[in-house]
């Protein structure tokens, strides 16, 4: 009996601890209840992007979609951008709901790219996978309701696909694919499916009509898993190959195609040559587009270089270093407790110690080895002020003080930002390995718990793999046990790269080197995402972020579903900049690249406030990389620049001294293209303006907007008989002889406005109102200033005019007409101008007779009199100029007078010329404005509806809004509610004796109030019939 008591004091004494350090229990236990009992075992994946799952009910974004689970529901949402100078924010609505059951949610299986979410005891699988373009659930033996948070317009079955089409009230069309078939019944506002349905049903957002037989050819193949790979190339060393292999499963009965999938940029930067992209599939995420990609594996390739220990020796070594390192290894005596801060602090150690062995500096290296290993050892001594604990319930690392405070040490007890404060460490054990050996080997167990909080590879049984490295995005992030309304964030990106520089540099003293071309991956992953989600360069092509917020240079915070300029303690540019620069380490030049420190400076120069403390410091080591000799003179001249714990004085004169001369690339920046590279779009919206999608990524195309087939820019004289903004709509109109621009009455509203007829030309007044006092343009807007004396075009106090304003130019005189006058209107042969001939530059002009045969060319017109002097267009009466007639050169121009000429458009009242514009009527009821002011250039719905009322009035497509016993009666009831309101509020609050309700007048006045508002509501629902979209039975 002694015996086994020994011994059952002996296991409890090792299982008390793992390693060196204490195990510890953490009190946050909610999170793990989700787990099946399968995969509890398993250290917990902190880091993992779908922890909101199991730690409230924020989104989590799968990519290119979000999702939420709440109140027994899934919510589905391809989130829209909201983009401003300071951010963009991806909002949700739920546009599809699903029901999954009152049983809480478990987590059945999970890698590094997907979840596997278990509803209703298995009865509902949800394979949650980064990347996919469908949402996927798999049913066994449970019952699909499906609803949204939007009006469901239709559900009809599209056989050829074999899918079904759900249209929204946004008027997205969402695909749902089914592995068996399945019919939909409406139940009040939802579809319910068959009762205990087996099989898979695929949801995919169908953004135009192109990507539907896509989507249905690749349906029946499904990801549930994935797993990745890396290894060395066997030729090239410095050559890193990975893969991300996909787990997949098929409907039965299928021929299992391909999977697809959507990448980000990133990935594209380094796929290998022979993967499969669809550029037809496209999605817009906060990093930018994504792409379709077909396969069931994904390869990379990538040059790696290994990481260098120290700065590249740049000319002799100056006193300067030499005495600013002897003042700062003096500095700190001792470490701060607090991990972050001790962290830094013996970091810089480190780099004080590698600049002391470069100088042959045997005392401060002697010095700085012996405080950093006497530092250091305090973290494994539960007798120490703060310590680490081996954390039992997740599997990790966590401090003594971090453990008892959810928000002591950023949180860190709970797992956030280990990355940045345990990469610290990594690296001054790097430093250490490297000049005690001996040290590191006696103490090897402790420091790799270290290392392995963060770097873990999936062999670690007590570590997740790389606890902050999203594997999807290639960057990391540092959020841990917190819920995050916008999914995983993470501010310092600097701080991430140098977590995995200090592990690869610690990995390079192993003698096995699988270990380091793990850690050097980890590395280069987050290189390159940061060089492509935080730096925002303005060459950098495709645009990720809208010009407005890419103005900034340098995201803040980059989310799961924003992006902001700020960071989390404050929002002046020299710290949203500097905390995405520190540490000063031989990888910042690798990082910051030369041509976009440039780019940075301008916008810190341009800060007024440059920030306290040490924020200064850190903009100008960043101009180093540009300006090297600016700063070292600076830094010298101030002699006491601050700087902050992970940094010091000898360290940043080094790094200077380090930098390579460098000229900055000051060639101007083409201006960014029309509507994203969509010129059409930016020109094919109501009245010419651009469409909404021009306004945010990805822009408008590909998409199902005819602009995306149509070639024309603002300025073609060649699209639609010269009405570009009719061309891009793809007008029928614009293949007839006259276009669609040549009414007898109503004009189409992509037509370039044109001058309206005055009754007199005696009344240059009276003509000066009716042209909007000589602005045609403002004029075809019927703008109300149009209606005072000095009309639209006074510019502003800050000289700002109306877009509709034209420059006014006098009309040449024959005094001061000139040869140049002659060619530049191809002496007034517009015709002859408008081929572009080589004869319109010389002086005789085209249209002189042959001096054998008298004939002159086709575009030549007979001029009734000697050539007119005329205004450039004719005051906007392009018949009238090609005609040539002599009123074009004339103050009042040819359409003032009474009669008309036969060139002057009459823009009476007449009927409404029949036009057709694709399938629909043919004028709209005599206001073909509306037949192009629906969601993509297309007809409104009351243009469609035969029955109903039409459009007008009501919607802004209508010709004129004037008058109408609507309006008249809605004034009038508007009016009476209003003294209702007044009288009723200022009659209770005179009352004073209350009486029974029916003797009192005051409840006739009220009932008489709710009886007119009433009517109102009614009125307004009638009159709006018109404007709701018909549902399918």
């Amino acid at each position: 009996m002694r015996l086994l008591g020994l011994v059952a004091l002996l296991v409890a004494v090792v299982q008390a601890t793992t390693g060196p350090y204490m195990n510890v229990t953490h009190p946050l236990q909610s999170p793990r209840s989700h787990l099946h009992p399968s995969i509890a075992a398993s250290p917990f994946p902190t880091g993992a992007f779908w922890t909101n799952f199991v730690l409230g009910n924020e989104a989590v974004a799968s990519l290119p979609y979000s999702v939420k689970i709440i109140d027994q529901q899934l919510q589905i949402s391809y989130p829209f951008r909201v983009v401003t100078a300071g951010n963009i924010i991806e909002g949700f609505t739920a546009e599809l709901i699903v029901d999954v059951g009152a049983s809480p949610l478990l987590v059945v299986r999970h890698d590094a790219l997907s979840v596997t979410l278990s509803f209703q005891d298995g009865g509902i699988l949800l394979h949650l996978v980064r990347g996919s373009p469908y949402i996927t659930l798999e049913y066994k033996g449970a019952t699909p309701v499906l609803s949204s948070a939007l009006e469901m317009l239709s559900l009809k079955e599209d056989a050829a696909h074999h899918c079904s089409e759900l249209l929204l009230g946004n008027w997205h069309k969402w695909l749902l694919f089914a592995s068996s078939p399945i019919q939909w019944a409406r139940s009040d506002k939802a579809f319910k499916g068959p009762s205990s349905y087996s099989g898979v049903l695929r949801f995919g957002l169908e953004l135009y009509s192109g990507m539907r037989p896509l989507f249905a050819q690749h349906a029946p193949t499904y990801p549930t898993g994935a797993a990745i790979s890396h290894q060395v190339d066997a030729t090239n060393a410095s050559v890193m190959h990975w893969r991300f292999d996909w787990t997949t499963a098929s409907f039965p009965g299928s021929a299992s195609p391909p999977l697809l999938m959507t990448c980000l940029l990133h990935h594209m930067d380094t796929f290998t040559a022979n993967m499969t992209l669809l550029d037809e599939v496209t999605y817009m995420a906060i990093r930018g587009p994504m792409t379709g990609v077909v396969g069931n594996s994904w390869t990379f390739a990538d040059t790696i270089a290994d990481p260098v220990w120290d700065y590249p020796s740049k000319g002799p070594v100056t006193s300067s270093i030499k005495a600013a390192l002897a003042a700062d290894i003096a500095l700190y005596p001792t470490f701060t407790p607090d991990a972050y801060n001790f962290g830094k602090q013996i970091a810089r150690e480190a780099r004080l110690v590698l600049i002391a062995e470069r100088f042959n500096d045997t005392t401060t290296l002697a010095t700085g080895l012996s405080k950093m290993k006497r530092e250091l050892a305090k973290w494994w001594d539960a007798a120490s002020v703060n310590y680490f604990c081996y954390d039992t319930t997740y599997g990790g690392l966590v401090t003594k003080a971090g453990l008892a405070d959810r928000d002591a040490e950023f949180g860190s007890g709970y797992y956030n930002d280990h990355h940045f404060h345990y990469g610290y460490f990594a690296y001054a054990a790097a430093v250490l390995r490297r000049l005690d050996p001996t040290w590191v080997a006696a103490h090897a167990d402790a420091i790799a718990m270290i290392v392995g909080d963060i770097a873990a590879d999936d062999t670690s049984s007590l570590f997740p793999a790389a606890r902050h490295k999203d594997w999807f995005t290639g960057h990391s992030y540092a959020s841990g046990l917190f819920s995050m309304s916008n999914g995983k964030s993470q501010e310092s990106s600097s701080e991430a790269v140098n977590a995995y520089y200090g592990v690869a540099l610690y990995a390079s003293l192993d003698t096995d080197t699988r270990f380091y071309s793990y850690a050097k991956l980890l590395l280069a992953m987050d290189v390159r995402s940061t060089q492509r989600y935080w730096h925002m360069s303005e060459r950098q092509t495709p645009a990720i972020y809208e010009p407005v917020f890419a103005a900034n240079r340098m995201v803040g915070v980059v989310s799961e579903m924003s992006v902001v300029y700020s960071t989390w303690f404050g929002n002046l540019a020299s710290e949203i900049h500097g905390i995405n620069l520190m540490p000063i380490t031989p990888m910042t030049s690798h990082l910051v690249r030369p041509e976009y420190a440039w780019q940075q400076q301008e916008v810190l120069r341009a800060s007024a406030d440059k920030g306290p403390d040490f924020w200064p410091t850190l903009s100008l080591l960043d101009e180093a990389l540009v300006n090297a000799s600016s700063v070292w003179a600076i830094l010298l001249a101030r002699g006491n620049a601050k700087y902050d714990s992970g940094n010091s004085a000898a360290n940043a004169l080094l790094y200077v001294a380090s930098q390579p001369p460098f000229s900055p690339n000051t060639t101007a920046v083409p201006p960014p293209p029309q509507c994203f590279g969509s010129a059409a779009c930016a020109i094919a919206g109501a009245f010419g303006t651009p469409l909404a999608c021009c306004e945010t990524l990805p822009g408008c195309c590909p998409s199902d907007n005819v602009c995306c087939t149509h070639d024309v820019t603002p300025t073609d004289d060649t699209a639609c008989h010269g009405e570009p903004v009719c061309g891009a709509l793809g007008l029928g109109c614009c293949d007839s002889p006259d276009g669609c621009c040549d009414p007898s009455g109503v004009v189409l509203g992509c037509c370039k406005p044109k001058t309206k007829a005055v009754a007199s030309s005696s009344s240059s007044a009276a003509a000066g109102k009716d042209t909007c006092v000589g602005q045609p343009a403002c004029g075809a807007l019927n703008l109300g200033c149009c209606g005072s004396p000095e009309g639209c075009c006074v510019p502003t106090v800050t000289g700002q005019v109306l877009d509709c304003c034209a420059p006014v130019t006098p009309v040449p005189s024959n005094a001061t007409k000139t040869a140049a006058d002659d060619r530049q209107t191809c002496h007034q042969q517009p015709q002859c101008l408008l081929a572009k001939l080589d004869c319109c530059a010389t002086d005789a002009g085209c249209c002189q007779p042959d001096g054998i045969s008298g004939a002159v060319l086709d575009c030549c017109v007979p001029l009734t009199s000697a050539p007119p002097v005329q205004s450039a267009t004719c005051f906007n009466e392009p018949k009238c100029l090609a005609a040539g007639v002599d009123c074009c050169g004339t103050p009042e121009g040819c359409c003032s007078a009474s009669p008309l000429l036969d060139c002057c458009k009459d823009f009476g009242k007449s009927a409404a010329t029949e036009i057709s514009v694709g399938d629909g009527p043919n004028s709209c009821a005599a206001n073909p404005r509306c037949l192009t002011a629906g969601p993509k250039g297309t007809p409104l719905w009351c243009c469609t509806d035969p029955t109903g009322p039409g459009c007008c009035p009501g919607a802004e497509c209508c010709e004129h809004m004037g008058t109408s016993v609507e309006k008249i009666l809605a004034i009038v009831v508007g009016v009476l509610i209003c003294l209702c309101i007044l009288y009723c509020v200022t009659q209770l609050y005179r009352r004073r004796h209350y009486e029974p309700i029916e003797r009192d007048a005051r409840a006739w006045y009220c009932a008489v109030f709710m009886l007119v508002l009433a009517s109102f509501f009614v009125y307004l629902m009638v009159a709006d019939m018109h404007f709701v979209a018909p549902q399918d039975d």
